[in-house]
């Protein structure tokens, strides 16, 4: 496991960061850990927009309960920080490529439910599998998810 890699990442929440690559790949997490959304159906890829709305907050708080991070999703403020993303990198695998200074590290995502591919790239950035897209930044300021 990787674990600590995203303990320095930003905050993302309904009223941080909202509409962002940032969210896009937290959105991919909520899909591989099986979150469900308001309604109950489980969130899936079509779900994945990049904006942190209510489905993405309801999904979020179940998650930190699910990771024992509170001890009931009513309990949780459905924000992404650090202890939210120490809790999820937990989970990443490193699949490939090298941890050499300025090199690509390719991981693996392994959710309760699926797994999804993330690489950081030389400069520590992230970027997620998008599928049929190829990968797209999970970057702050700009929602290539929209």
């Amino acid at each position: 496991m990787w674990q600590g890699d995203w303990s320095d990442e930003g905050i993302v929440s309904a009223s941080e960061y909202s509409s962002s690559g940032a969210t896009c790949m937290w959105q991919r997490i909520l899909v591989a850990e099986g979150a469900p959304k308001t309604n109950g159906i489980l969130f899936s890829n079509a779900d994945i927009d990049g904006h942190f709305g209510p489905n993405t907050t309801h999904a979020t708080k179940w998650l930190q309960w699910k990771y024992g991070l509170v001890d009931s999703p009513s309990k949780a403020d459905g924000r992404v920080g650090p202890n939210t993303f120490s809790k999820a990198d937990d989970k990443l695998v490193k699949t490939g490529g090298s941890t050499t200074p300025g090199s690509t590290v390719t991981f693996s995502f392994k959710g309760w439910r699926s797994s999804t591919t993330m690489l950081r790239d030389g400069q520590g950035k992230y970027l997620f599998s998008a599928g049929d897209s190829g990968t797209k930044a999970a970057s702050y300021n700009s929602n290539p998810c929209d």
